[in-house]
């Protein structure tokens, strides 16, 4: 009898803890909310990438070329889209004299440029 009665008390204790309150995940947000954040990051990393190219390109008007390469690669990595920076890598190559490097540089560049930074890119074919 004492045994009957500790299954049934186990029975409603597992029955209880199973129909207890159900726990759901969160909906997830719409995908307009995340828009705006996104935007910030681009911005910030065109800002970014703007102050390497700036700082790049008076490191090679300077003589500075290793110095003017590692700004551009971390420019390049920061915003790898923006055909401003391979123009300014394929100057660079072609300055030291790597003419094969800076024509390679620009012809990825083409894949990224706008407007006037096209026809630059096209000079250093």
């Amino acid at each position: 009898m004492v045994s009957r009665f500790i299954l049934t008390l186990g029975v409603a204790a597992l029955v209880s803890a199973c129909a207890g309150p159900s726990v759901q995940a969160p909906a997830p947000e719409p995908a307009a909310s995340k828009e705006p954040e996104v935007r910030e990051q681009t911005q910030s990393q065109g800002g970014a990438s703007q102050s390497l190219l700036t700082e790049a390109r008076q490191a090679r008007l300077d003589g500075a070329f290793d110095k003017a390469e590692g700004l551009l690669l971390r420019a390049q990595r920061i915003d790898p889209r923006n055909g401003v920076v391979y123009l300014e890598m394929a100057r660079l190559y072609a300055t030291t004299g790597a003419t094969e490097e800076a024509r390679r540089i620009a012809e990825r560049g083409l894949l990224y440029c706008t407007g006037s930074t096209c026809e630059e890119l096209r000079e250093v074919l």
